[in-house]
């Protein structure tokens, strides 16, 4: 179905490389089926740790109808350490927007070579 509405909506063209949930690999395999570009976000140990950071480090332009990173982004917290320190460290919490932020800039903070998927809009983040 997803895919369907793509077709109608031109959202990823065929010659995009896409990077989805590794967690999900029936999924991948139905875009590459229907002939997209579709990998594995890698997950390690510190990917999530190491996508906040890059992403941190960037201004954020969020379009204003991407409620759901939006709301993410609001309720983005870290851990403190035992001195009550804030560290880098996220809070685990629902996170599926910013993760495929994460996913889609996985190849700018692991030193792939590739380009850039720009996410836009203006909700006053710096």
């Amino acid at each position: 179905e997803v895919i369907e509405i793509n077709e109608q909506e031109q959202v990823l063209f065929r010659r995009d490389v896409c990077r989805a949930d590794s967690a999900d690999p029936s999924s991948i395999k139905e875009w590459t089926d229907a002939g997209y570009d579709v990998v594995a976000a890698k997950k390690g140990k510190d990917s999530v740790k190491s996508g906040f950071s890059y992403l941190k480090t960037r201004k954020l332009h969020i379009h204003y109808k991407c409620t759901g990173i939006i709301s993410e982004i609001k309720t983005l917290k870290y851990k403190q350490d035992k001195n009550g320190n804030t560290t880098d460290e996220v809070v685990s919490y629902k996170d599926d927007a910013f993760a495929a932020a994460r996913y889609c800039t996985e190849h700018l903070w692991t030193q792939e070579a590739g380009a850039f998927a720009l996410i836009t809009s203006d909700i006053g983040l710096n």
